[in-house]
């Protein structure tokens, strides 16, 4: 059986919050990230690092699985990941726990339309977590 190729990306990202706290920054955070999927018919796992330097200073690891189905013009992709954050001053945590449906319809290439459906559940403790509810609705995010 051939070997199947790792996918890897890697990058910047800059987080820009126009309607901040005002005792927090604009660009709340800037993270340099790697990430590696394993591609292949059964089930895709991936990972990811994210390193934040400036602001949180710390890191946020992803570890996932994803399955796509193609139906003639139609993909269907089932997907679902663990997320850990490791920040300055905060203990080591599960951060969060989603799953996600993609759909995508190409009807005229490179014209498609994609509908995605996305579930997240908060970790950590309830006192991190927006409006400090540690309910299972307050740790929702849809």
């Amino acid at each position: 059986m051939e070997a199947d190729t790792i996918a890897t990306n890697a990058g910047y990202i800059a987080y820009l919050y126009p309607n901040h706290l005002s005792d927090q920054h604009f660009d709340g955070a800037h993270e340099l990230y790697m990430a590696a999927s394993l591609p292949n018919k059964y089930v895709t796992p991936s990972v990811g690092v994210y390193g934040e330097l400036v602001r949180l200073r710390g890191t946020y690891t992803t570890a996932g699985l994803s399955r796509t189905f193609e139906v003639k013009s139609f993909t269907f992709t089932p997907t679902t990941s663990i997320g850990m954050a490791a920040y300055e001053g905060t203990p080591t945590r599960m951060n969060d726990l989603s799953a996600m449906f993609t759909s995508q319809w190409s009807f005229a290439a490179p014209a498609y339309v994609n509908l995605r459906l996305a579930y997240s559940y908060m970790g950590g403790r309830a006192a991190d977590l927006p409006g400090q509810n540690g309910s299972f609705s307050g740790r929702s995010a849809p």
